[in-house]
C-alpha cells in the first residue's frame, strides 16, 4: 500500500461554510500556460465568487537528463494535509502512481474529486502520466479540455464533461485593439513548441508577401533562431518575433491587439486533435478574426464563413489569408462575430458556472 494511504485521515462532515472548499493541485508552475489557464485564473475567479480555494503548484524536477514540471514529494504531503479542509479536490494534469494514490486517498475522506486534463496525455509514454487510466477512471468527475479527450475519457468515467478553453473577456477585450501601419497577420504560443506547425504558414506567406505589402507577428518564437531563419527568408515579408522570454497572461492583449488577422496552424495528427483551441478563443474575444487548421477541437470553435475560416490545404491558407488581407469590411464583420461567440461560450464566467454546477451536484 501507498505511503499516501496510511495517513489515518478520518472521514469529514460537508462543509458548513456558504463557499465551497476548493484545492487545486497542479503539475506546473506559475509559468506553465495549461497552470495559468486552468488552475491560477478558475482559482482566481472562484475566490472572488467566495469560495475558499488553495492552490498548490509543481515544480521543475530532474527526470535523469530531462527537466520535467512535476508536484515534489513535499507537495504530495502538503496536499495530504490538506484533505481535511476541503470539500472538493481537483487534481490538473499530473497523473504519476502518487498522484492516483492522493485522488483515491480523498475519495476514502469524503471528498469530491475531479480530474482535469488539456492536453492527449495518452500518447506520452513515461512514468509522469503512467496513471493517467486510473486517474480519470478513479475521480468522481473528469474535466476534458477538448471533445477528442472526452471521447477519450468517457468510457473510462461515465461522469467525464467537457470544459473548453476559457477566456477573461474583460481582459481580451476589443477596445485594446489598434491599427498597425501593415497588416497584420499574427500567431500566438510556444514557439519552440510549434515548429512544424508554424512551418505551415512558410509558402502561404510566400505567396501572399508577393502580392499585397504584409507584416507577420508572432508571440512569441522565445528566441528560437530556427523560427526567426525560416520566416525571416521571405522576401518583402515584414516579421516581429515578439520577446525571448514568455510574457505574463495581463500583457497578452496588448502583445496582440494589432493583429488583424490570428491564425492558428496545426498538423492533423493525434496530439493535435487534443489540443484545445487557447489561442483561438483569445484571439476571438479580441475581436480578431481567425484562420485555423480543421483539426479537432478548432472545428467547434471555428464557424468557417461566419467568424473566421478552417482550412486544410496549402491552397486554402492562401485563399483564406488574401480574402481577410484585402476585404477589411470582411475582417470587422468576422471580428464582432468572433468576440459575440467567445463571450456566449467561451468566457470565464461561462467556464466558472460550468464548474460551480458540477461541483454543487449530488453523487
Amino acid at each position: 500500500m501507498s505511503p499516501l494511504l496510511r495517513t489515518g485521515i478520518k472521514r469529514r462532515e460537508p462543509s458548513q461554510l456558504n463557499g465551497i472548499r476548493i484545492g487545486f493541485f497542479a503539475e506546473g508552475d506559475e509559468n506553465q500556460q495549461s497552470t495559468v489557464h486552468r488552475v491560477l485564473v478558475p482559482a482566481a475567479g472562484l475566490r472572488e465568487r467566495g469560495h475558499d480555494v488553495s492552490v498548490i503548484l509543481g515544480k521543475r524536477l530532474a527526470l535523469g537528463s530531462r527537466q520535467i514540471l512535476a508536484p515534489s514529494p513535499l507537495s504530495f504531503l502538503e496536499a495530504v494535509s490538506a484533505l481535511k479542509q476541503l470539500d472538493v479536490l481537483l487534481v490538473h494534469r499530473t497523473a504519476s502512481l502518487p498522484t492516483g494514490a492522493l485522488i483515491h486517498l480523498a475519495r476514502l475522506t469524503g471528498l469530491k474529486t475531479v480530474y482535469d486534463f488539456d492536453d492527449a496525455l495518452y500518447l506520452i509514454r513515461n512514468p509522469v502520466y503512467g496513471a493517467l487510466n486510473s486517474c480519470i477512471a478513479t475521480a468522481d468527475l473528469v474535466i476534458a479540455g477538448s471533445h477528442e479527450l472526452l471521447a477519450y475519457a468517457t468510457p473510462l468515467n461515465s461522469r467525464s464533461f467537457l470544459a473548453p478553453s476559457s477566456v477573461n473577456t474583460e481582459l481580451f477585450h476589443p477596445r485594446l485593439r489598434r491599427k498597425s501601419d501593415l497588416i497584420t497577420i499574427g500567431w500566438l504560443g510556444h514557439g519552440p513548441l510549434h515548429r512544424a506547425n508554424l512551418a505551415m504558414l512558410l509558402s502561404p506567406l510566400k505567396r501572399l508577401a508577393r502580392d499585397v505589402p504584409l507584416r507577420f507577428k508572432l508571440i512569441s518564437p522565445l528566441g528560437d533562431r530556427s523560427i526567426e531563419e525560416m520566416f525571416s527568408s521571405i522576401p518583402d515579408l515584414i516579421c516581429y518575433f515578439g520577446h525571448r522570454n514568455w510574457r505574463r497572461l495581463e500583457e497578452m492583449p496588448q502583445a496582440i491587439s494589432d493583429f488583424d488577422i490570428g491564425v492558428m496552424p496545426l498538423t492533423d495528427d493525434a496530439w493535435s486533435r487534443g489540443k484545445c483551441g487557447q489561442k483561438l478563443v483569445e484571439y476571438m474575444s479580441m475581436g480578431i478574426p481567425v484562420i485555423a487548421s480543421a483539426v479537432g477541437e478548432n472545428n467547434y470553435i471555428v464557424n468557417s464563413g461566419v467568424n473566421g475560416f478552417l482550412v486544410r490545404t496549402e491552397d486554402d491558407w492562401i485563399d483564406a489569408m488574401g480574402t481577410l488581407v484585402r476585404d477589411d469590411g470582411l475582417r470587422e464583420v468576422f471580428g464582432r462575430k468572433a468576440r459575440a461567440k467567445a463571450e456566449r461560450e467561451y468566457s470565464l464566467e461561462v467556464y466558472l458556472d460550468n464548474l460551480e454546477k458540477r461541483f454543487g451536484e449530488e453523487g
